[in-house]
């Protein structure tokens, strides 16, 4: 109700404000709004053996440890409640041990190996050291922070190098008809698109999470609405949504290459909305020109027929003794004329 509130004050301004202004000004209020509604949930990694009162007793030192250089008094009963913690850990540490032990035994003795084993996989696990360096091109280590980000910069940019769509946009005309131009978008087509939006994913560079978007607000609904038709009808993006956040996870410990590397990417999810609603109307027009034989590529229509089919050709063939089959595959780029012969 909150979040309604404050949009519906944006709705007088949104035919004056460029796309970036507006949605920064969204931005802001969704995170505000959580902030001051929700708050944030502070993040503290605890080792797993350590309880509960265990917990409660840390917290008393820590509000001890403030007035220890106070008076003698003070310190003594610090280091007190320090000692308490101490010889708390050690015990729940102690217990926990018992309990994975416990479970090791029961999981080989019940023929569940694989909890067992992955138990003790976890009570080996060792600290894996961040490695940063990595190498360049020509094989050369780099260990400058600035070079590193260059590196994988290039190669991020190589990942989604097409030649064929850089020369087909440079050959073809940049100027745009009425016909060029894209039908407006409708709130049917971005209250769709805002309900299909994943749940529990890492936000973007706008650091605002997908669960934000999702309050089925007709004021919010709209302003999306108005918001994506602004950035179909001027081409410019807001600078949130051009920003990409690239984690990038070894496939090999301790590699230095970036072809060893998996590659995941953050995207703003409020460009999700528009994305959605772009990929939408492609596989409408898509599903209008594409052949019926075309199998792949198309929802609901995979290759399994089309394996079953040739299988039957296959076996069809063996039966009237016909000595080779010949098979034209067509691919985006390639066309390839296979033979199979018959034994």
């Amino acid at each position: 109700m909150e979040v309604e509130n404050k949009f519906e004050t944006l709705l007088a301004l949104e035919e004056e404000a460029t796309p970036d202004e507006l949605w920064i000004t969204m931005k802001d209020t969704f995170l505000d709004t959580a902030n001051s509604v929700i708050g944030r949930r502070k993040k503290r990694k605890n080792k797993p053996w350590i309880s509960e009162d265990t917990l409660k007793l840390i917290e008393a030192r820590r509000s001890l440890k403030k007035y220890k250089s106070r008076t003698s008094d003070d310190r003594q009963a610090y280091y007190q409640a320090k000692a308490e913690v101490q010889r708390h850990i050690r015990q729940d540490k102690k217990a926990w041990l018992e309990d994975q032990c416990t479970q090791v035994e029961q999981g080989l003795q019940h023929n569940n190996s694989k909890n067992a084993f992955k138990i003790v996989k976890n009570l080996r696990k060792e600290f894996p050291p961040k490695h940063r360096n990595i190498h360049d091109k020509m094989g050369k280590v780099l260990s400058d922070l600035d070079d590193i980000k260059a590196r994988w910069k290039r190669y991020t940019e190589s990942l989604y190098e097409d030649k064929d769509s850089i020369q087909h946009r440079d050959s073809a005309s940049t100027e745009a008809t009425d016909q060029d131009k894209a039908m407006l978008i409708l709130i049917d087509e971005d209250r769709d698109a805002i309900r299909r939006l994943p749940r529990d994913k890492a936000a973007g560079y706008d650091n605002l999470p997908a669960e934000l978007l999702k309050l089925y607000s007709s004021v919010i609904e709209r302003l999306f609405c108005t918001l994506c038709n602004k950035i179909l009808d001027t081409d410019a993006w807001p600078e949130d949504w051009r920003r990409l956040v690239f984690v990038t996870i070894p496939k090999v410990t301790g590699t230095m290459k970036c072809e060893e590397h998996r590659t995941i990417t953050l995207i703003s999810h409020a460009s999700k909305i528009l994305l959605r609603i772009l990929l939408n109307r492609m596989q409408k027009t898509a599903n209008e020109q594409i052949a019926d034989v075309q199998m792949g590529f198309r929802k609901g229509v995979g290759t399994r027929d089309q394996i079953f089919n040739l299988r039957v050709i296959m076996e069809k063939a063996n039966e009237a003794s016909v000595p080779c089959i010949w098979h034209l595959w067509i691919t985006r780029k390639h066309l390839t004329l296979l033979s199979m012969t018959n034994s």
